[in-house]
């Protein structure tokens, strides 16, 4: 549903590996900057539907801005890391993407107010992202979905599925014109 609604609203324009690592990283902090927001808006109100139930407007758009800002802040430090390690090594390997997924679990651990939460999550998302990208390198399947294209007919949406018990038997009567 969400890649459905990243396309709905922000149609194919860049992503993110359309360049490579070190290049166009302004482009690549607003391609990652705003589908961290549209999650984090999903996320939000996934809590404020099923878990936090606010009650007014200002405390619903507290809620919301809790933890989309933060989803923010994840991927614009990904990002704004991952460049910055490149450019300032010189390479274009798994250990920028190391980097970027720590600070990613520091953002992480400091919206949650919890250095457990920043060690341990920025160590598991820096090994995440390590194999991402060496997987990529390899090209070998990884955890990306990128290329991945909805199913064009035959699904529940479609007005060609067929919801009958028995197989339609065709025509089996005879018109005037017919004969």
């Amino acid at each position: 549903m969400a890649g459905y609604l990243r396309e709905r609203f922000f149609p194919r324009g860049y992503y993110y590996y359309d360049t490579p690592e070190g290049e166009d990283c302004d482009k690549k902090l607003w391609y990652v900057t705003k589908n961290s927001a549209l999650y984090g808006v999903l996320a939000s109100s996934i809590d404020v539907l099923m878990f936090s139930h606010p009650k007014g407007y200002l405390p619903t758009l507290g809620r919301f801005a809790y933890i989309t800002f933060p989803f923010m802040g994840m991927g614009a430090a990904f990002v704004v890391t991952t460049c910055m390690a490149t450019n300032f090594r010189k390479k274009d390997d798994m250990w920028n993407y190391f980097l970027g997924g720590t600070a990613v679990g520091a953002v992480m651990g400091a919206w949650q107010r919890s250095l457990r939460i920043g060690f341990y999550g920025g160590f598991a998302l820096g090994v995440l992202f390590l194999i991402q990208k060496d997987c990529m390198e390899r090209g070998l399947a990884s955890f990306s979905i990128h290329g991945w294209e909805p199913q064009k007919f035959g699904n529940i949406w479609s007005v060609k599925r067929d919801f009958s018990i028995l197989a339609d038997p065709g025509r089996t009567w005879k018109t005037s014109s017919d004969e």
